[in-house]
């Protein structure tokens, strides 16, 4: 996201500077409008990595989670009644260890992996 704005915020201010009509202080302004740009991109990216702490669900998109990754388990022929648990992994983004109970009424648990950038899913 950041190499997306970079060219953006450089012809902005190649613009500014290179225009004999400008002054300084639309200069200024120019230059000051790029780097709030540039720190609203640094903050996008910070709040994507990783690293930051996530925020907390509400309720119904803790349900609709659990529902859609039951869901994704099925469709891979997997048994799931109930998502107990989700951890995602840390060595590799995208990818999800998830507790099922595996039976409707039933107490029996099962560890499965999943990938959300593909939509795969295996047993642990």
């Amino acid at each position: 996201m950041k190499k997306m704005l970079l060219p953006l915020i450089l012809a902005v201010l190649v613009s500014a500077c290179t225009d004999s009509t400008t002054s300084s202080d639309s200069a200024r302004e120019a230059a000051s409008a790029a780097a709030e740009a540039e720190a609203a991109a640094n903050a996008a990216v910070a709040a994507a990595s990783p690293e930051s702490k996530p925020r907390r669900l509400t309720p119904e998109e803790d349900k609709q989670g659990k529902e859609m990754i039951a869901l994704l388990l099925n469709l891979n022929s997997l048994l799931c009644a109930e998502v107990v648990e989700v951890n995602p992994l840390k060595v590799r983004p995208g990818v999800l260890e998830v507790k099922c109970i595996e039976y409707r009424g039933g107490t029996a648990t099962k560890n499965y992996i999943v990938d959300t950038n593909d939509g795969s899913a295996f047993p642990q």
